[in-house]
Formats: structure tokens, C-alpha cells, sequence
């Protein structure tokens, strides 16, 4: 040996030829996962063989393979890296987990398989502050949100970053089917029709009275299924504490198909007054609001009683 030799240029050479080497191991692994045929027995084999050893948690361009992964919706080769021991709460650059990217990007398969295998959900988005239940509401998620129902999450204790419960939220929306979704997951859970999450107060109005005062009559009628409270008082001839009926709050907006659905469908009487600010009868409301297809269907109704 030279005696110019120094022993720890080799330990350099050696160590960067080993980053080399688990460099190209992560890059081709990050091909293998974004290839159109990619599937579990090839990122297996890979893993098992020529990819041996690499690191499957670093990162490329700012997110793990099993993030890579995820955003493909690869169920397979998902389930293939976590047998791998990929980390399952590893992080992006955008401080997500594999699962919050999979219920932002509405990765649907690849969700089911990082929930069998008991991924957190009581995770919130570092820049919305939404919690991942919310998020899935707030976008009309329904498969996502009944997979996360179904893994244990408990909607009456998640909050919009507005304070507002899931049921409520969703109603806001407009997402019917992901209104329905929830009550139904509320109504297994009580083992029969329930009235909590739809009568909490969020702003002074709650879900019901939402959906009628913005017209939104199939969110409406979703409500109505599961909401004893509702459907009572307008089949008893009950106020709302605040003096109101659904159809007077109706008539007064102008929502013409929603009084109709109300009248027709539910038995809402039209000569009902109400009480305090609401003391007086739907049609008077609709008139002093300029609500002439509104008024003018409520005067046929009270014809035909007459």
C-alpha cells in the first residue's frame, strides 16, 4: 500500500457510493410505484430483490413512496410498502400523513387499506385547521366519510374550524348524500331515529331550518327522515322557540318548492301563525316579502280548504 494512502478516502468513497446506490434504489422505486401497470407483486419483487434495503421512508420531491403510492390510489402496492414497514404517519413537505392526502385527494381505495391498518384519523390540516372528518364533509366525500365512520370515527366530536357539527355542515353544503351518511351512521348508533346532531344549534338556526331557508328541498327531505322533532311539530301544529314554523321561515324566503314539499308531502298547515317576530300567517309573510308565486300558491291552498 502507497504510503501516500489514506484509509479515510476509502471510508468516503464507500459511503457515498452506498448514497449512490440507495438513491437510484429510491428513484427507481418511485417509477416503479407511478408506472400504469405498477401493482403490489412488482414493487414486491422489487423490495425482496434488487431494491433490498433501500430506504422507504426518505423522501422524493417531498413526499414518501407510500404518499407516491396513495396519490395513485394503488390499493395493492399501498398494502405491499406498509408490509414493508413504510411508515404509515411519515409526513410530507405538507406535514400530511399517507391518509390525510387520501381523503383531501379523495383517494378512496388506498383510504380502506391505511384504515385496516389503524392509520390516525384524529389528525387536523396544518393550514385549514380542519380535522380530516370535517374536510370529507365540507367536500361531499360521502364513500370517504362512511369509511371513516366505519373505522370508529365519532361525528359528534368533531367541529367545523366554524363551530359547526357535521350534520350541519354538510346540509350547508348541499351534500345529501353525505347528510344522509351521517344520520344514518347516528341512527345505528342509537338503534333507532335521533334528533341530537340535526336540532344542535350552529348560529342560531340548526340544520332543518337551514335547508328550508336556502330552498334546498332534497337536503331537506333527508332531515326530515330522521328528524322526529320536525316532523312533529308540523303534524302537532308546534312553533320553533323562536315563534316559527318551517313553512312560515319558507313563505317569508320565497322558497316555493320547498312550501310545496312542506304542504303536499308533509301535512304543513297553511293558516298556522306563528308567535313573537313570526306572529302572523305564511301567506302574510310571503306578501310582505314580495313572494308572488309563493303567495299565490298559498291562496290556492287555503281556497281549496275553504
Amino acid at each position: 500500500m502507497p504510503s501516500c494512502f489514506k484509509p479515510w478516502i476509502l471510508l468516503v468513497w464507500v459511503i457515498a457510493m452506498q448514497e449512490y446506490v440507495m438513491t437510484n434504489k429510491l428513484e427507481k422505486l418511485f417509477k416503479i410505484i407511478s408506472a400504469p401497470n405498477s401493482n403490489n407483486r412488482v414493487v414486491n419483487a422489487f423490495l425482496d430483490g434488487e431494491g433490498k434495503g433501500v430506504a422507504i421512508n426518505d423522501k422524493k420531491d417531498g413526499q414518501t413512496a407510500l404518499h407516491a403510492a396513495v396519490l395513485e390510489d394503488n390499493a395493492g402496492v399501498v398494502e405491499c410498502l406498509l408490509q414493508h414497514n413504510a411508515d404509515k404517519e411519515g409526513l410530507d413537505n405538507h406535514l400530511w400523513t399517507p391518509l390525510m392526502a387520501a381523503v383531501l385527494y379523495k383517494r378512496e381505495k388506498s383510504l380502506e387499506v391505511l384504515l385496516k391498518y389503524k392509520a390516525k384519523t384524529d389528525m387536523s390540516y396544518p393550514t385549514s385547521g380542519d380535522a380530516i372528518l370535517s374536510t370529507a364533509v365540507s367536500n361531499g366525500y360521502t364513500n370517504i366519510v362512511k369509511s371513516l365512520l366505519n373505522h370508529g370515527m365519532d361525528p359528534k366530536n368533531v367541529k367545523s374550524t366554524t363551530g359547526l357539527p357535521m350534520v350541519h355542515l354538510a346540509a350547508m353544503k348541499g351534500h345529501v348524500g353525505t347528510v344522509e351518511a351521517l344520520l344514518e351512521h347516528e341512527a345505528k348508533s342509537n338503534k333507532g331515529r335521533q334528533t341530537t346532531s340535526i336540532s344542535e344549534i350552529a348560529n342560531n338556526m340548526n340544520a332543518i331550518q337551514w335547508a328550508v331557508d336556502h330552498g334546498n328541498v332534497a337536503v331537506m327531505r333527508v332531515l326530515m327522515k330522521y328528524d322526529r322533532d320536525a316532523e312533529n311539530k308540523i303534524k302537532n301544529d308546534l312553533l320553533y322557540e323562536d315563534g316559527s314554523t318551517l313553512l312560515l321561515e319558507a313563505a317569508q324566503s320565497g322558497q316555493l318548492e320547498v312550501v310545496k314539499a312542506l304542504v303536499e308531502e308533509y301535512g304543513a298547515n297553511v293558516e298556522l301563525k306563528g308567535d313573537k317576530n313570526w306572529n302572523n300567517t305564511p301567506l302574510h309573510f310571503a306578501r310582505e316579502f314580495a313572494r308572488r308565486d309563493t303567495a299565490k300558491y298559498l291562496e290556492k291552498k287555503i281556497k281549496e280548504k275553504q
